[in-house]
């Protein structure tokens, strides 16, 4: 709030300054503000929406009582004021994001959050994390040539981020432009050791050019970070069975297919356990006696 200064000093002397001018919409703004820059959403809910009453028809104080509501979990709230700030100004970027934000935890509303984003992004296009959610938000509703464009922008605005360069990668990949992936793909690995999806994707490129002993090796590297990872299990499987591994493709198949069981019937995966099924089936009765 402070800039260079000590923000529990600054914060304390608003509280001062309220004291003082109880009524004052500017104060209570200044104040709500600092309260979620501190992330203590609930006072500044409480803050902002008193301003809010006062001035009433102020974007500014709407869009952030609208902030201070999402964090709390309040989305009924937020969306009411998110609303409110956007009929005071249609051109509202901020507001426009946020909203973009809600939307997106209901999918019966994400693609309004498309909309949105796309109004907001003449503000933002220089923004990385901006370009990164579009092109996420793209990605999630599997439209793959709009989530490069963005999370290529992303990457370029800021080539540290090994979380753009590991969404990049999986765009790329379920666009079939498996080259370039894969450089993204190292890159996010590099970046991020750790990550387990980086070395799943790098197994599925790799199990695409049919270099099975390498797609194997990553798939067991991200199952050894997410030792729950049933695609990484399925496709450690299918790797080692289209080596002639089969004693443990065949036990890696079957541990696949009893975690699909264990999930119930909403998260089953029918064509790989399809698949799953027919090579089990194969290798119990055509390469193991």
């Amino acid at each position: 709030m402070v800039a260079g200064g000590d923000p529990a000093a600054g914060i304390e002397l608003l509280r001062c300054a309220l004291r003082l001018a109880p009524g004052n919409a500017l104060l209570l703004t200044l104040l709500g503000q600092s309260m979620l820059d501190c992330e203590e959403y609930s006072e500044a809910a409480v803050l902002l929406d008193r301003a809010q009453t006062i001035e009433p028809r102020s974007y500014r104080i709407a869009y952030l009582l609208a902030l201070a509501e999402s964090r709390s979990a309040d989305a009924a709230a937020a969306l009411e004021h998110l609303n409110l700030a956007l009929e005071l100004n249609p051109d509202g970027y901020e507001a426009q994001v946020e909203l973009a934000r809600l939307y997106l935890r209901d999918p019966e509303t994400a693609g309004r959050a498309v909309a949105l984003m796309r109004s907001a992004y003449r503000h933002k296009h220089e923004d990385p994390d901006f370009n990164f959610e579009l092109g996420s938000l793209y990605f999630s509703s599997s439209d793959f040539t709009e989530s490069t464009f963005f999370l290529e922008k992303a990457v370029m605005l800021a080539p540290e981020r090994p979380e753009f360069r590991l969404m990049l990668g999986k765009s790329l990949y379920h666009d079939g432009l498996l080259g370039r992936a894969l450089s993204n793909l190292l890159l996010a690995a590099e970046g991020e050791p750790e990550e387990p999806e980086a070395h799943y994707y790098i197994g599925g490129v790799l199990l695409s050019r049919s270099q099975f002993t390498r797609a194997a090796a990553s798939f067991q590297r991200a199952l050894e970070l997410a030792p729950g990872y049933r695609d990484a299990l399925f496709f450690l499987g299918k790797a080692e069975y289209l080596q002639g591994l089969y004693e443990r493709a065949l036990q890696h198949l079957r541990e696949f297919w009893a975690q699909q069981h264990e999930g119930g019937e909403e998260r089953l995966d029918h064509q790989a356990l399809a698949e799953a099924a027919r090579i089990i089936r194969e290798i119990e009765t055509q390469h193991i006696r």
